[in-house]
């Protein structure tokens, strides 16, 4: 099973020292569930970084903690230069996380329209009263895991959960992405992280996400999540606690079936058909197609 020399509680250690850590984080466990055990075995075997990855953690760093004592800025126009991955490797050493000048230019800007939609925003006197970065580390019983919060209040009741995106930050659009991207199984197994080191109940955690576009105007919004979605994300958490502990004990890490599997059409996907034969005047194949949903379990 998994080795921790620190203790479990909520502290505040360094990124190198939290990553670090072997123990199940809930990006681990939406590996698992999304893809397979294999794919979060070699994940948790070969950590990895990006450019991508690599703005997201500079963003959090400026706004949330408001230093930038651990960003390399690189003076370069992109990375395809000698210097510059030279450059980007050396940080990686040092422990600092490598960012182009161009794109430090666009953190701050970003930074800056982040502070002016929070003071505006439910999330305002949140901001004033909590810590960025806390690093909870607690047992399954005898499965170690790790989490860490973005922003926790001090009462450990609220946590914020920063999210850039390439994408649109409108609420709604990212609703309907949130389970996919497993942010619901994430705000529940930080949930339960806070409740196993402290005495809030994890369905008393409120998790809210501040979402924040990368491009120009840098534009902002808060998602919560409902209680239903809420306790779908606990299921979902127990589950991958209980596969990774069959996968630690048993050294068996599965990927993908290895039986033939039937994809079934969508109720949408006949839907559609049937919309089409109308709209083609098709009477018979618009009541073959309504024969064939209605026979669909």
């Amino acid at each position: 099973m998994q080795q921790i020399t620190w203790p479990a509680g909520i502290m505040t250690i360094s990124m190198p020292e939290y990553l670090a850590l072997d123990a199940l984080s809930s990006s681990a466990c939406h590996t698992l569930l999304s893809r397979s055990p294999a794919h979060a075995c070699y994940d948790r075997e070969h950590p990895h970084t990006s450019t991508m990855m690599d703005v997201g953690t500079v963003a959090h760093q400026v706004l949330l903690e408001g230093s930038e004592v651990n960003i390399s800025v690189v003076e370069a126009n992109d990375w395809r230069t000698k210097a510059a991955r030279e450059a980007r490797e050396i940080a990686r050493l040092e422990h600092k996380t490598p960012i182009l000048t161009s794109m430090m230019d666009e953190v701050r800007c970003m930074v800056e329209a982040a502070w002016h939609y929070i003071r505006r925003s439910d999330i305002a006197e949140v901001m004033k009263h909590g810590a960025p970065e806390r690093t909870l580390i607690w047992q399954e019983d005898d499965l170690w895991c790790k989490a860490r919060p973005d922003w926790l209040t001090h009462d450990w009741r609220t946590i914020i959960h920063y999210k850039t995106t390439g994408r649109s930050a409108n609420p709604e659009a990212f609703a309907s992405h949130m389970v996919d991207m497993g942010y619901d199984l994430a705000a529940a197994f930080y949930a339960q992280g806070l409740a196993a080191v402290s005495t809030v109940h994890a369905f008393d955690v409120k998790s809210v996400f501040l979402l924040q576009e990368t491009e120009p105007p840098y534009a902002c919004s808060l998602v919560g999540l409902s209680p239903g979605l809420m306790e779908l994300g606990m299921l979902k958490a127990e589950r991958a606690i209980k596969v990774w502990r069959q996968c630690l004990l048993s050294g068996d890490w599965p990927a993908y079936p290895t039986e033939v599997c039937y994809a079934e059409p969508k109720p949408w996907h006949m839907n559609q058909m049937a919309d089409n034969a109308l709209a083609w005047h098709d009477t018979e194949l618009y009541e073959r197609v309504i024969e064939i949903r209605g026979g669909l379990t």
